[in-house]
């Protein structure tokens, strides 16, 4: 006999050209939602400054922390009502599952912590100039921006790694673990895909970023759940956000 999953949908994963598919449409999205916040924001600045310079406002706005946090929370909204619709259309896996919203525990979350603290200790002593130059100027505009702190770090330290590691280390991984790929190659993939997508961001960062992803993503292969993914990836970004905010007003 059959099971109901089984009669539901005997491939409830995407696999691979339909996750990646997917993947992309979502980074459409998020290009959409970022020329209509553009356009409000030089419509709105028109009314205030007679001399605005169009070019110049949206290559300021590029480095703009209360700017870049609307963006990660209007895209985290139409995100995750998405996926929440593709994977509950496929049927014969629940969001949950299929994400890995399981709850690992507490040790797993701190195991993960204990890595990461260890990767960037490694970096901080091996190569700290890897996260200066252009890369500290940017984080820099982005703790000096215009609009609420409370916003901004809340966007960068809490929004943008949550809705991360649900659309790469969830959705992603997933459907490209339980295909031909399988879960190593899935990894390595998403990894280096994730490490690119931040390209405001130097070679240097990336190559840490991809080492980054590659811890965040076999923690997501060992305790089949992207919590722990989720903690080092909160962990990682305000332990960035307090450096720069400390070499910024100290």
């Amino acid at each position: 006999m059959r099971t109901n999953a089984a009669v539901r949908n005997p491939k409830p994963y995407l696999g691979v050209f339909k996750t990646i598919a997917v993947l992309v449409l979502f980074q459409i999205v998020s290009v959409i939602v970022t020329v209509v916040l553009g356009i409000i924001s030089v419509v709105k600045s028109s009314y205030e400054l007679t001399d605005l310079n169009i070019g110049t406002f949206f290559l300021q706005l590029v480095s703009d922390g209360y700017f870049i946090a609307q963006i990660t929370f209007y895209s985290a909204i139409l995100v995750l009502v998405a996926l929440y619709l593709i994977i509950d259309l496929r049927k014969g896996v629940d969001f949950k599952t299929y994400i890995g919203l399981k709850w690992p525990g507490m040790q797993a979350i701190g195991e993960t912590l204990l890595i990461i603290i260890a990767l960037i200790t490694f970096v901080s002593v091996a190569g700290p100039d890897i996260m200066g130059g252009q890369n500290a100027e940017f984080m820099k505009d982005v703790v000096q921006s215009n609009g609420s702190v409370v916003f901004i770090w809340f966007g960068f330290a809490i929004v943008a790694p949550f809705l991360e590691e649900v659309l790469f280390r969830g959705f992603f991984q997933s459907g490209l673990a339980h295909s031909r790929l399988g879960t190593h190659w899935a990894v390595i993939l998403v990894s280096l895909v994730w490490a690119l997508s931040h390209s405001q961001y130097t070679l240097g960062v990336k190559v840490y970023l991809l080492c980054f992803g590659l811890v965040l993503g076999y923690s997501r292969v060992r305790y089949h759940s992207i919590w722990p993914a989720i903690a080092g990836h909160v962990f990682n970004n305000l332990i960035s956000m307090i450096v720069t905010t400390l070499s910024v007003y100290s």
